[in-house]
């Protein structure tokens, strides 16, 4: 493996890490577990925004002029209404 290849790997495992702990919690409980769940697998998939754009694997044209801390913010914004959203559907 690419040395280069393997440093990506590694700074990016602990988004990936978050993320598979959080789609536990939200497959393994219900009510209340779902909201930080989606919560979680949204603070992973924002991690990995930023990561990826520190590593250059992400450019201005695939965000659609949006910065990564906004993009960021919108991953958060959907992540709580879907986890509201799930919460209030199971209810």
């Amino acid at each position: 493996m690419d040395p280069g290849a393997g440093n990506m790997l590694v700074s990016l495992f602990p988004g990936i890490f978050v993320g598979l702990i959080s789609i536990y919690i939200l497959a393994e409980t219900g009510g209340y577990g779902q909201v930080p769940g989606l919560m979680g697998i949204g603070m992973s998939l924002c991690f990995l925004v930023g990561e990826l754009d520190t590593n250059g694997l992400v450019t201005t044209q695939m965000l659609s002029g949006l910065t990564i801390g906004q993009v960021q913010v919108w991953i958060m914004v959907i992540s709580a209404l879907l986890g509201g959203t799930l919460y209030a559907y199971k209810k």
